[in-house]
């Protein structure tokens, strides 16, 4: 670690921040991120999208009042916006469809407070963008951080050349895939210092102070980190102050060690490419569910009538199925003529025209059994080898979906030219 020494440059701040993982307030206050959680919380219903425009049209007010050269000049301007804002937002006596629900008495009050024109300030709408931030943050931050959009704008980051070791490494999502590709380099000791000497800087004792440094500081251990003497010297003169950042020194010269050298390379492995096709997958698979699941619901109500249809029909024939069973089963002569169809079976084919197979497939043996050409059109609608088996299976239920379609309409048109 020598030459990792020779490389440090101590003027370089240490940061610890992933841009993989950013907080409420940095996605609020960053417009590229912003975006991302706007189209999140249009998708989340009525409530979310009022919620999210209020914050923002509140933002940009504020902006505007304060890039403001000649407010008095402009005063009566910014009266009507702040006006405006209210009665859409707030005042519930406008009967608008953007109303957000506060107390009443806030309410009054504010509604005073905009009667009096030395009072719009720009801090006027403050308390309700606060509670409504408050409210985001608790309803829907940790959903948006699970979504196919928190997925997008970590892919986007990934791929724009902005990305640093500090991003991967202090990231959930894709510490795991580096701490892989740092084990085959037969490196991993060194990132479990890093993880362990952020973990404690935000929460530690002095106690997880002496056994960091006996861990990686002391020759005898395994996990031994081959640092100069100075460094050291310095790293126990901070223990005996009792800093938490004692450790700051050996992080900053093996995150910028680690920057320049094996980050570069985890770019490059085939690591990396594993974990951006596995995140691209996920988006393209929660897209395509959505959109089966909108076209179901498009067809729910519209094909009701063809499936109490069928229901009647299939109710009649089951019924008759019944009666000539019941018949054949008292003739013992004629036990070969017996409907067993679907006891004695193996596989069979649906309406859809899929191949399914009454038994399990054995263990550790893929499944065999597939529709011919259906299910080898279906195939190629998967995006990858990964995850093929769930690609495969959402691929029939829209195929399913058009089936389906197609057999509502020319069920109707059957219908059509029996009345005529």
């Amino acid at each position: 670690m020598l030459i990792a020494e020779s490389m440090f440059d101590p003027c370089l701040p240490l940061k610890t921040e992933s841009k993989l993982c950013p907080k409420i307030v940095q996605i609020m206050n960053d417009s590229n991120r912003l975006s991302y959680f706007v189209q999140f919380m249009e998708n989340e219903g009525l409530l979310s999208k009022n919620m999210i425009k209020f914050w923002i049209q509140v933002e940009c007010f504020k902006n505007s009042l304060k890039n403001c050269e000649d407010f008095e000049k402009n005063r009566l301007i910014f009266i009507e916006d702040a006006v405006r804002i209210f009665k859409k937002y707030l005042d519930s006596k406008s009967n608008s469809r953007l109303h957000l629900n506060f107390d009443e008495s806030e309410i009054l009050f504010l509604e005073t407070r905009l009667s009096q024109q030395n009072n719009v300030t720009s801090d006027i709408f403050d308390k309700y963008q606060n509670l409504v931030l408050s409210h985001i943050e608790s309803e829907y931050y940790n959903k948006f951080l699970r979504s196919s959009y928190f997925c997008k704008y970590q892919v986007d980051m990934l791929t724009d050349g902005s990305i640093s070791l500090v991003d991967i490494l202090y990231n959930d999502s894709t510490l795991f895939y580096f701490m892989e590709f740092m084990e085959q380099e037969g490196m991993k000791h060194y990132v479990d210092f890093l993880l362990m000497a952020e973990n404690y800087r935000n929460f530690g004792t002095s106690n997880d102070a002496i056994v960091l440094f006996n861990r990686f500081f002391s020759s005898e251990s395994s996990s031994f980190l081959e640092m100069s003497d100075k460094i050291k010297c310095q790293i126990e003169r901070e223990l005996q102050r009792v800093s938490n950042s004692c450790f700051d020194i050996p992080m900053s010269i093996l995150i910028q060690y680690f920057d320049k050298t094996y980050f570069k390379q985890f770019l490059q492995s085939q690591t990396y490419i594993n974990f951006l096709t596995e995140c691209i997958n996920s988006i393209q698979s929660s897209t395509m569910a959505s959109k089966s699941i909108k076209c179901h619901k498009r067809q729910s109500s519209d094909s009701s009538s063809s499936v109490m249809s069928d229901c009647c029909v299939a109710g009649n024939s089951s019924s008759s199925k019944e009666k000539k069973a019941t018949l054949s089963s008292t003739k013992p002569d004629q036990l070969w003529q017996r409907d067993l169809a679907g006891k004695l079976q193996i596989a069979r084919v649906n309406q859809y025209g899929k191949l399914l197979s009454d038994f399990e497939p054995e263990p550790d043996k893929s499944n065999s059994l597939g529709a011919i050409s259906l299910s080898k059109a279906v195939k190629r609608l998967t995006l990858s080898a990964s995850d093929e088996k769930e690609k495969e299976d959402m691929a029939w239920q829209v195929a399913e979906m058009i089936i389906n379609d197609i057999r509502h309409v020319t069920d109707r048109q059957r219908l059509l030219e029996n009345k005529s």
